[in-house]
């Protein structure tokens, strides 16, 4: 039995990267993990992310490892596209409890820009 066995996450930001080891982690502790990125496939823009991937995607490589993802498009930047992400992950499994907010980041001071107090405008593109 894993530490999160029963729990769900979201990940954003997973497709490659160290956002790609957050979902891996937590599906090996036992979560269930949505992988959510811009592009569930962006580590093929890179030649050194491509060679590490064992599978199609990050998704696949959790799935390869016996444990459940589902993976998703979503642009942080849409609110709209983040609350279905959101009711998708809902519809699914029913609940959510843990999120890493790997994606997207505001602009400012770090002091200024916790994920708690974060206004929305400042995740635009100028």
């Amino acid at each position: 039995m894993g530490k999160l066995d029963r729990k769900v996450a979201i990940a954003t930001g997973a497709a490659r990267g160290l956002g790609r080891a957050y979902p891996k982690r937590l599906a090996g502790l036992g979560a269930e993990v949505a992988v959510a990125d811009l592009n569930l496939r962006s580590y093929e823009e890179f030649e050194a992310e491509a060679e590490d991937m064992t599978a199609d995607s990050t998704v696949a490589e959790i799935e390869a490892s016996d444990s459940t993802a589902l993976g998703i498009d979503v642009d942080v930047h849409n609110h709209e596209a983040v609350e279905a992400m959101v009711a998708r992950v809902l519809q699914a499994w029913g609940r959510i409890d843990v999120l890493v907010a790997n994606a997207g980041g505001g602009r400012g001071r770090p002091v200024d820009t916790k994920a708690s107090t974060l206004d929305p405008a400042l995740l635009r593109n100028p």
